[in-house]
C-alpha cells in the first residue's frame, strides 16, 4: 500500500517529478503513487489507480494554471468535468473516503502561480476540493521548495521512514567560510570537483552543499592506502572528517563543515587539497 497518491496533470510532470523524488527521499519509494512511475507494464490503468487511491492516507492535487481549463480534445469539454477524467475520478474518490474518516488528508498545492478554484466553477461532486487548504509551491529549485508540504504531513501524522537525523559534530571554533570567489578559483582549477546539493538526511528543508569528487584506482589495495594516508595525513592531524566511501577501487568523497551550515569551508579546502596532493602522488608511482 502506498501512503501518498499524487494527482497531477501530464502539463505539469515537470514539478510533480521534482516533488515526488523528494517526497521518496523523506517517506519511501514504495510509499509514494505517482502513475507513470508507479503502474507496471500490463497493468490496466484503471484498476491500478482506483486501488491505490482507495487505499492512500494523503491525496495531493497538484494544480496548474490550466488544471481548470483543459478541454478535452475530441468534445472541447472541460476535463475536469468529464465523469471518464481520471483526475476527477482520483479526487472524487479521495473525497467521498474523507467524508467517512477524517483522518485522511488533503493537499492541494499550487504551482506556477495558480489559484486554487472559486467552489461555482466546479460541480458538487468535487468542489469540496476548494474547502481543503491550499499550498502554493514556490520555485526556488531547491528542497526548501517541498518543506510546506512535510510539516502538513508530519502535523497529520504522516511520519518519515528514513532514520532519525544525522548527529554532526560540532567544532569549538567555527571555521571561515569560502568566499564565493574562493570556491569557484578552486572549482576552476579542480575541475574533477563539483558542488552538490541534498536534503539531511533525516531531517525537513536542511540542506547540505559538499565539494564532491571520485578517485579511481588501480586496485581496491590502491585505494585503502590512499584513504589510510588521508586519515595519517589531512583528517587526524587537523581534525576535520570527510563523508566518504569506499567501493572496490573507487573512493567517492563529500566534504563540507557541519558548524556553518553544511557548506564548504577553508577546512574543507585544505583536506581537498591534501587529497589532489596524494592522489598526483598515486599518479606518479611514488605509493
Amino acid at each position: 500500500m502506498k501512503s501518498i497518491f499524487i494527482s497531477y496533470r501530464r502539463i505539469d510532470s515537470y514539478e510533480t517529478n521534482r516533488l515526488s523524488t523528494s517526497l521518496k527521499t523523506e517517506y519511501g519509494e514504495s510509499n509514494i503513487f505517482l502513475d507513470y512511475e508507479s503502474i507496471s507494464g500490463g497493468d490496466e490503468w484503471p484498476d491500478t489507480i482506483r486501488k491505490a487511491v482507495e487505499e492512500a492516507r494523503v491525496l495531493i492535487v497538484i494544480i496548474g494554471k490550466n488544471w481548470l481549463f483543459m478541454q478535452d480534445d475530441e468534445s472541447g469539454k472541460r476535463k475536469i468535468d468529464m465523469t471518464s477524467d481520471w483526475v476527477r475520478k482520483e479526487i472524487i474518490t479521495f473525497l467521498n473516503r474523507y467524508k467517512e474518516n477524517k483522518e485522511l488528508l488533503v493537499i492541494p498545492v499550487l504551482i506556477n502561480g495558480a489559484k486554487i478554484p472559486n467552489k461555482e466553477f466546479l460541480d458538487s461532486e468535487i468542489n469540496a476540493l476548494c474547502d481543503f487548504q491550499a499550498i502554493n509551491l514556490p520555485n526556488t529549485m531547491s528542497s526548501v521548495d517541498f518543506v510546506q508540504i512535510k510539516n502538513r504531513l508530519v502535523k497529520a501524522k504522516v511520519y518519515s521512514t528514513i532514520p532519525l537525523p544525522v548527529v554532526t559534530p560540532v567544532g569549538e571554533i567555527p571555521p571561515d567560510s569560502l568566499t564565493q570567489e574562493q570556491e569557484e578559483e578552486f572549482l576552476d582549477k579542480n575541475r574533477l570537483w563539483k558542488i552538490k546539493e541534498h536534503e539531511k538526511t533525516g531531517s525537513i528543508g536542511e540542506t547540505m552543499r559538499e565539494l564532491y569528487r571520485v578517485f579511481e584506482f588501480k586496485s581496491y589495495d590502491d585505494a585503502w592506502k590512499f584513504m589510510s594516508l588521508i586519515d595519517a595525513k589531512g583528517i587526524k592531524p587537523h581534525n576535520h572528517h570527510p563523508r566518504w566511501q569506499n567501493t572496490y577501487n573507487r573512493v567517492e568523497v563529500w566534504l563540507c563543515t557541519f558548524n556553518i551550515g553544511h557548506q564548504p569551508s577553508k577546512r574543507d579546502l585544505r583536506l581537498a587539497n591534501i587529497m589532489e596532493d596524494t592522489w598526483e602522488e598515486f599518479a606518479m608511482g611514488q605509493h
